[in-house]
């Protein structure tokens, strides 16, 4: 055969020789001369059969010059399918084409209208035209499969002579517009309209003869298509590279070429959308792609979940971004060595590194995961199962579904039961962010809701000396002014009592959300209130939510963040409430001069703004690795762990501390300590002593009367020293930023229901009590104090097991700072990786945090 001016022409598969069928690639040529001159000339045809992208036909005129070209040859286009390829619309089309007595089927476009195409062949060689017909012809295909296979016969080896039916006959000519691939296999997938499962048919004789790459008309492709089908081919390199199978070193070396022509490719087209030899270089890839799975190579569970959501509305493209780094993170203990590989590919193109870098990635403390993840969001991918509307709900059918799969068992591990699948969804919600990214946002997300907390604290003052809120609601008086402050602590401890009940079954990350969503629903009615008592009941809900939070917070800091500075962290942590009240006292000055409801309500209205950013910081945060161990998710907290510490899960560090946290857990279950217990110093630990410690700085902060100028600094400025509402306001703000920038102690709670009372009985002498009260925590803290900083819990144990006396403070010792660097962590986690977590009188090792 001739080829035309311009035009390259090969083998699809030079190197498979035993093809029944050989494809053949065309490029270099305009797509429309190239197939008219293969019809005429290759393939001799006369009755040619379009099926067309339902986008290209209706956007540009690429079909109609297609259909000029071929003349009296075209007898008809249709307008291909519906997305995983609905077999019902299949079927219409098979009908179709043999009421037009087609000879020749040509697609022009990619992904589903390709599968039907492959699919049309078979069913038209055989006369199968309902869904019925169809279902029957699927279960004689598969038991003659199952029967093959059982005899020692290879799939791969199968011929048509095998199949019991008649060989298509007519060729199939495929001019694709994505990067789906599927115009190299002799397989066709498609979906049940009534049971939403997803099958396959296959023959020898269902693949394309001719596939014609046209770079100029894959640019009319929508951009989110090229690229997701892109990652669809990026999927088929990694999971043929880090397979189950014996290793093969030209099919690694030629994943390995595929992956890096994939990747760089498809930045270069997001970078230029018009670069043609991008887009060439891409199609070579998938080529490549495609020749490992005809030599037998079955991808793995990234491709056996992703076909399954298929019919659930997400693309193929877009399941591999969502799947393929959990999937890389599950599979990472038996084939990371293989990830190092791909990830070294990667960093050897330049195209390649310098997006990593932009993105703040180093080649020596990142893995492969972390390079997709990039590249991924850098193509705009989703990353998210929730983002594509999926959630939770589902994932039992899901796994369900995904277990008759066979590229599910062929996964590096292999997946055979519905918890293995189940496992890898709930990773995929810990892969986004790192190292510090991800420590900042938890430190952003736990600061944000203490700086709520604050600014609810310095809110109530301003508000309640407003003008407008008074006409409104009328005069609240010292004692509904009490009750306004106070029940908000009330709604605390029952958020607390929430934690305490229902915490460990929400988890550290899921507390927090609720807790924020109870948060905006009480700040909504209170926004919205006409009466006091609405106020008062919304109180309560913000105070539920405010209390949960502050109890999940704190264990989620605990739990994550390094133990060598998680103190200094928690102080700038508390800090941020000093900051909250300062915006809070700044807004209500603000809005001091508006004449409507607006002085009041906005202010109130603000609290939804902190919290919304919580919950939204709340979904790029994995669950706490102590969480997860205490619900038997060994493997899911290895991979927290990793993430947070930067580093692959096969780190010493790593398999350190999840087997510091494993003997915790474990010991903590067979030791369950009664609230009795807490109670008294019968044991040589000495409960009760340690528990009244642990609680005297935070009854101190309550005593000491600051909150009282928090609550009420600007009611006391106008009501007992006479200063106009505008300078009062003035001069608390100032008062308040200057407690924010210089204050650094955490401030939580104080007796907010007596306060306002006090201040009308006894006035300005009231603060002399508070005083007072400071001046008696200075002996507290230096005679019953123990410094902990830097020490392990178990270090802390002997402390009180060999020093009997009460007045623990008056021996030197026990004020001493010792100072845990990184070095000293790092080298205790790999120790206790390799001879079991340290011991000391029974006790398990850890390091507690410098409060």
């Amino acid at each position: 055969m001739a080829a035309l001016k311009g035009e390259s022409y090969r083998p699809a598969f030079p190197s498979l020789t035993h093809l029944e069928n050989p494809a053949y690639v065309s490029s270099g040529a305009d797509f429309d001369r190239t197939c008219t001159h293969h019809v005429n000339h290759t393939f001799g045809v006369h009755r040619v059969y379009i099926i067309a992208s339902r986008s290209l036909s209706q956007n540009t005129e690429n079909v109609q010059k297609l259909e000029q070209a071929l003349g009296d040859r075209h007898v008809a286009t249709w307008p291909g399918f519906s997305p995983h390829t609905p077999w019902n619309e299949v079927l219409d089309a098979t009908k179709d084409a043999m009421q037009k007595e087609a000879d020749c089927i040509v697609t022009i476009g990619g992904g589903s209208l390709t599968d039907g195409a492959k699919a049309m062949l078979l069913l038209l060689a055989n006369g199968i035209t309902t869904l019925e017909q169809l279902r029957e012809f699927q279960v004689k295909a598969a038991d003659t499969q199952k029967k093959l296979l059982a005899s020692g016969a290879d799939k791969q080896s199968i011929t048509s002579k095998d199949i019991p039916c008649i060989s298509p006959n007519i060729p199939l000519i495929c001019i694709p517009t994505t990067l789906s691939g599927g115009e190299y296999s002799h397989f066709a997938g498609g979906t049940d309209p009534e049971t939403g499962h997803k099958s396959i048919l296959g023959h020898p004789f269902c693949g394309p003869r001719l596939i014609i790459n046209d770079a100029k008309l894959t640019t009319t492709s929508p951009e989110w298509v090229w690229l997701s089908t892109g990652v669809r081919g990026i999927d088929h390199c990694v999971e043929a590279f880090c397979r189950l199978q014996p290793e093969d070193t030209e099919m690694d070396r030629e994943a390995l070429e595929a992956f890096k022509c994939l990747v760089s490719g498809l930045l270069l087209t997001k970078k230029d959308w018009h670069d043609e030899q991008a887009r060439l270089d891409c199609m070579l890839g998938v080529n490549r792609v495609m020749i490992m799975l005809k030599k037998g190579i079955t991808p793995g569970a990234s491709h056996g979940i992703g076909h399954q959501l298929g019919p659930m509305g997400v693309g193929h493209g877009e399941t591999s971004c969502i799947l393929l780094p959990a999937v890389l993170i599950y599979n990472a203990r038996v084939n990371a060595e293989k990830q190092e590989r791909m990830k070294a590919a990667l960093w050897s193109e330049c195209s390649v590194s310098s997006v990593l870098r932009e993105r703040g990635l180093t080649q020596p403390s990142s893995g492969l995961v972390d390079a997709l993840d990039a590249v991924f969001r850098e193509l705009g991918m989703p990353r998210s199962l929730r983002e594509k509307g999926i959630g939770e709900d589902r994932y039992s059918t899901l796994a369900k579904n995904s277990l008759r799969d066979p590229c599910c068992t062929a996964n590096a591990i292999p997946i055979t039961k519905e918890e293995q699948v189940l496992e890898i969804l709930t990773i995929m919600f810990g892969v986004k962010l790192r190292g510090k990214a991800l420590t900042a946002i938890i430190l952003a997300c736990a600061g944000l809701d203490f700086l709520e907390f604050g600014y609810d604290q310095g809110l109530l003052g301003g508000i309640l000396s407003g003008d407008r809120f008074r006409e409104m609601l009328g005069e609240p008086g010292p004692t509904m002014e009490g009750l306004l402050s106070g029940i908000y602590t009330v709604g605390c401890a029952g958020g607390a009592l929430v934690s305490f009940i229902w915490g460990e079954k929400l988890g550290r990350v899921g507390s927090i959300l609720w807790a924020n969503v109870i948060v905006i629903i009480g700040a909504v009615i209170q926004t919205a209130c006409y009466s006091y008592w609405q106020m008062f009941v919304a109180r309560i809900i913000a105070g539920i939510g405010v209390g949960l939070s502050t109890v999940s917070v704190p264990i989620l800091q605990s739990e994550t963040l390094p133990a060598r500075n998680r103190g200094a962290m928690l102080v700038i942590q508390s800090a941020l409430i000093n900051a909250g009240v300062a915006i809070a006292s700044w807004l209500t000055f603000a809005t001091l001069f508006s004449n409507s409801s607006l002085q009041w309500r906005f202010p109130i209205a603000m609290q939804v703004f902190f919290s919304a950013i919580v919950l939204a910081l709340c979904f790029f945060i994995p669950e706490t690795p102590r969480w997860l161990v205490s619900r038997g998710r060994h493997e899911e907290a290895r991979a927290v762990i990793a993430q947070l510490a930067d580093t692959t899960e096969d780190d010493l560090l790593v398999e350190g501390q999840l087997q510091e946290i494993l003997d915790n857990v474990k010991e903590e279950n067979l030791n369950e300590t009664s609230w009795s217990d807490t109670f008294h110093n019968k044991t040589p630990m000495r409960n009760l002593h340690r528990v009244v410690l642990g609680m005297g700085p935070y009854m101190m902060n309550q005593w000491s009367g600051i909150n009282s100028i928090t609550y009420y600094l600007t009611y006391t400025l106008q009501n007992y020293l006479g200063f106009e509402r505008d300078l009062a306001l003035i001069l608390a703000s100032v008062s308040f930023t200057q407690y924010a920038i210089l204050s650094w102690p955490p401030y939580f709670y104080i007796d907010k229901i007596v306060t306002p009372i006090g201040l009308d009985s006894i006035q300005g002498n009231y603060y002399w009590v508070w005083a007072g009260v400071n001046a008696l925590f200075v002996p507290l803290v230096f005679f019953f104090g123990v410094e902990t900083a830097g020490s392990s819990l178990e270090m802390v144990d002997q402390d009180f097991i060999e020093e009997p006396r009460i007045f623990m403070g008056l021996n030197p010792r026990h004020r001493k700072v010792l100072r845990a660097t990184k070095e000293d962590e790092e080298q205790r986690f790999r120790r206790s990786s390799l001879t079991g977590t340290e011991k000391v009188d029974g006790g398990t090792e850890r390091v507690e945090a410098v409060h």
